[in-house]
């Protein structure tokens, strides 16, 4: 199933390039993450309370080096992502979809390739 299929109401998306550890916003679609300068990157969601329902973001290892930098996901403050404080990017070049859900987490639409630690 290919991504336009899962949102068909998306024509272009917010794009956000982050080098450095980053809080994300309601305004951030797809974020690309460039781990080649050397240094791991914690990507953190914004606040479930600060979001709609069903609110998507799509982190994507632009750099290709996530194997050696990590790309590290955490929920703000006590919000967790499939039950767990975070989740670490890999492999190079995998992406991961994410969506929150105000009173319950955020959580993981799917990923590429596997496996996503």
């Amino acid at each position: 199933m290919s991504f336009f299929a899962i949102m068909p109401s998306l024509k272009t998306l917010n794009t956000t390039s982050i080098i450095s550890n980053t809080t994300l916003v309601e305004s951030n679609n797809l974020i690309g993450c460039d781990t080649s300068g050397g240094s791991a990157i914690t990507v953190t969601l914004p606040p479930l309370s600060n979001i709609k329902n069903g609110k998507i973001y799509i982190i994507k290892d632009e750099g290709g080096v996530a194997s050696t930098n990590n790309i590290t996901i955490t929920g703000y403050n006590e919000d967790t992502i499939d039950g767990s404080s975070k989740i670490i990017m890999t492999v190079n070049y995998s992406n991961i979809i994410i969506y929150g859900r105000k009173n319950y987490g955020w959580f993981v639409l799917c990923t590429y390739p596997l496996p996503i630690s």
